[in-house]
């Protein structure tokens, strides 16, 4: 059987998806983030991130 996103997990794989691609790098080390100072409300914060991290089961350290 495939594995399918359940309704919760759609909208958190799309916000990490556009998390990765503008503001990301993921490599043998593992998945991190960078933020502009003063950016706003156009990046998250690390509880937003962890958030989603948590519905989507993946493992997380800060």
């Amino acid at each position: 059987m495939p594995n399918v996103a359940t309704a919760e997990q759609r909208p958190a794989q799309r916000r990490m998806v556009g998390r990765v691609n503008c503001g990301g790098v993921l490599n043998r080390d593992g998945l991190a983030f960078w933020r502009e100072a003063d950016c706003g409300e156009y990046w998250p914060d690390a509880d937003e991130v962890a958030a989603d991290l948590a519905v989507l089961q993946c493992p997380a350290r800060s």
